[in-house]
């Protein structure tokens, strides 16, 4: 079976298609794989030093000037995946759900 690596470039829309519609495999490529440990390492550090990370450690909009205490944060993120679900309408089918996991 096929595999296209994500990250590494764009998508063109065959590949965005054989993936939705053909089963095609994915994986995240090596050098996206460093890229993305890189920018965790960046947030990170910034919040363990006390940083204030806008969505990571206060909250959103109108409540960005509140700062989330260190022992709730990963609730804090939780929230926020539960809230970005709600109310949305009806669920993507798996081909629709993997186009566009892979477009992002």
């Amino acid at each position: 079976m096929t595999t296209i690596a994500l990250g590494d470039r764009p998508l063109d829309l065959s590949e965005l298609f054989a993936l939705s519609r053909r089963g095609v495999r994915a994986e995240i490529a090596p050098a996206a794989r460093v890229r993305v440990a890189a920018s965790r390492d960046v947030v990170e550090s910034a919040v363990a030093r006390g940083a204030t990370m806008y969505g990571i450690n206060t909250g959103f909009g109108p409540l960005s000037d509140f700062r989330v205490p260190p022992e709730d944060l990963l609730q804090h993120q939780l929230n926020l995946l539960a809230h970005l679900g709600v109310g949305q309408g009806p669920l993507f089918s798996a081909g629709e759900t993997r186009a566009i996991m892979a477009a992002r």
